[in-house]
Formats: structure tokens, sequence, C-alpha cells
């Protein structure tokens, strides 16, 4: 059986019956053959608590020391939870942990403000037909955990060593346009489209037999010069 990686996930929320669902909910992970992560919970009941368990984990080590956040927004202020997201995304941006906004008070505003400010999710505090809350928490953690591995993934196979290898003969076909590229079993042309309204029509066919989570590499293929266009 292959080892699952290990990710640790914060739940910021000061309701103590939705962090005891989310928890348990994380911990089903393990037994979930689906699921490539086991995780290892935390939790903080406030933005005060918050912060000194991010420091205790080594705040400022430049790296997150939780991969997943998930975040109430009204706990000792009406945008405590915003004012967190907006904390992590100023310190460490892109690197920043998948923050997962929960909540019981749904505003387009804090909606906005949040994805803004790099938040994965927005998730509003109810069941969804057959899938309750907490499931639907940790199902967008996933998903988004295996769309960043996904990508280190791709940077590493299709961007230091295909592409460099193979834009040659992809420029005189593709030159100018989006092209979509897929590395399983090996790394081919699946998609082409002149902007990106054009190339996701193309993806409708493709994206049938695949995840959600699983997405092409997208890249824009450099124009060729004047003595390449005529050498074609």
């Amino acid at each position: 059986m292959s080892m699952k990686a290990r990710k640790k996930v914060l739940i910021l929320d000061d309701e103590p019956l939705m962090c005891e669902m989310l928890i348990d909910r994380f911990a089903d992970c393990v037994t979930n053959q689906d699921c490539p992560y086991e995780f290892e919970a935390d939790v903080a009941n406030s933005a005060a608590e918050w912060v000194e368990r991010f420091h205790s984990a080594g705040h400022g080590a430049g790296q997150a020391p939780y991969d997943v956040v998930v975040l109430d927004i009204r706990m000792e202020g009406e945008r405590s939870g915003l004012e967190a997201s907006f904390a992590m995304q100023q310190q460490w941006g892109s690197e920043s942990p998948v923050r997962i906004i929960c909540t019981g008070y749904p505003s387009y505003r804090d909606c906005v403000e949040a994805t803004r400010a790099g938040a994965w999710d927005y998730i509003v505090k109810e069941d969804n037909a057959d899938t309750p809350l907490a499931q639907l928490v940790a199902n967008s953690a996933v998903a988004r955990l295996r769309q960043l591995d996904l990508r280190r993934e791709q940077e590493t196979l299709i961007v230091l060593d295909w592409l460099p290898l193979n834009i040659p003969d992809l420029q005189p076909q593709y030159e100018g346009r989006l092209v979509a590229l897929w590395h399983e079993p090996e790394i081919i042309v699946v998609a082409t489209g002149r902007d990106a309204f054009e190339l996701e029509h193309s993806l409708k066919g493709w994206r049938r037999d695949h995840e959600a989570w699983e997405q092409p590499f997208v890249v824009q293929m450099p124009l060729l010069n004047d003595d390449r266009r005529g050498e074609s």
C-alpha cells in the first residue's frame, strides 16, 4: 500500500461542535483509499489563538506551518477570519496555506474580498444535498492540494524537461495560440485555442474523462520570428 502524504490543517472557528466535525472528517481521509493524504488537525478558537499557534509552529521560518487553514469569519470580531486570511496572504503570498472560508453569515462582499486575497474556497455552513458540510470542506481541501501537487509535477515534467526540447516543433503549428498539455501516459497536446474561451470549449471532451482537480498545463506558444516564418 502506498504511503499517504502527511498534511497539517488548522481549523480556526469558535464553535466547538463545528471544530469536532471537521477534525473527524479530516481524520477519515486516512482510511479513504481515493485520498492521497492523511491530516493532522489543530484548532484555534480565536484570531489571537491563531497568531499564537502560527508563532509556535514556525511563523517566521519562511514557510507556512500549515498546508490548509479552514476559517470562520465571525469570531471575536465580525471579520476576524477575513483579517487572518489577509495576514496569511501578506506573510506568504503564493506560498500561503490553502485557505477555505467557512461561514454561517454569507456575504457577497466578504466572498469577493476573500477570493481577491487568495482564499481557495468560500463555503456556507450548511449541508449540500446528501453531502454534509464537513465533507464539503474536506473535499475542497483535498481537491486543491491535488491540484497543487499536480502543478508541481507538470512544472518538472513539462516546463523544465519536455517543453524546451519540443517548442521548435510546436511553434510553426501553434504560434500565438494557447496550448493545453497533458502528461499521462505521455506528454501530448490535448486542446488549443486562440483565447481562453476557445480553449475551454475545446477542452470539454477531455474534461469529461478526467477528475475536476485534474487540470492540463496551459502555455501560450511564442510567435515565430520573421526568419523562422519564412523557412516554414
